[in-house]
C-alpha cells in the first residue's frame, strides 16, 4: 500500500483502531495499523516509522499526529524508492552529479535544488545516504506543504 496513504486512509485507520474511542492510540495499535497498511513489518521497521509520528519511540498518539504520522511514513517509504531510482551507480549513496540529475528528473530545481543539497551535506561527508536523503527531503518544508502534511 505504500505511495497511496491518504488523510481520508489514515482517518479510516483512526477509526479502525481507537477501539475505546478515548483519542488516542497505544503503541500496540500503532503498531497493528503498521502491521497492516504496510503488510508485514518487522520490529526495527516498525520502530523507524515511530519518528513520523513525531517520537522516538511511541507510547501513545494523538488523531493530529497520527493522520499526519501515516502520510509522513507513506510518503517517505516513496522517496526511499525514489532514493533507488537516483543512485544509477547502486552504491547505497548518491553523489552531487547523481542527486542533481534525480532532483532535476522530478522538477526540483534552481534554489529549492540547492537548499536541499546544503541540508543533506549537514555531516560533511561528501555523499548522501538513503537515511540522510528521506530524513532531509521528508521533513522539509517544500515536502510537507506539497503533500500538505
Amino acid at each position: 500500500m505504500a505511495g497511496t496513504v491518504t488523510k481520508e486512509q489514515a482517518e479510516g485507520f483512526w477509526n479502525k483502531y481507537n477501539k475505546d474511542g478515548n483519542n488516542e492510540l497505544t503503541a500496540d495499535e500503532v503498531k497493528e495499523c503498521l502491521q497492516e497498511v504496510y503488510d508485514t513489518v518487522d520490529e526495527e521497521d516498525i520502530k523507524g516509522k515511530f519518528a513520523f509520528f513525531g517520537q522516538c519511540e511511541v507510547k501513545s498518539v494523538k488523531k493530529e499526529d497520527f493522520i499526519k504520522g501515516m502520510v509522513r511514513a507513506d510518503k517517505c517509504c516513496a522517496l526511499r524508492k525514489a532514493f533507488e531510482e537516483i543512485d544509477t551507480n547502486k552504491s547505497g549513496t548518491l553523489t552531487m552529479d547523481e542527486l542533481e540529475a534525480g532532483l532535476d528528473k522530478v522538477g526540483i530545481d534552481g534554489e529549492q535544488a540547492k537548499i536541499i543539497m546544503e541540508e543533506l551535506e549537514y555531516d560533511g561527508d561528501g555523499e548522501y545516504d538513503v537515511d540522510e536523503f528521506v530524513e532531509v527531503v521528508g521533513f522539509s518544508e517544500m515536502f510537507l506543504k506539497e503533500y500538505d502534511i
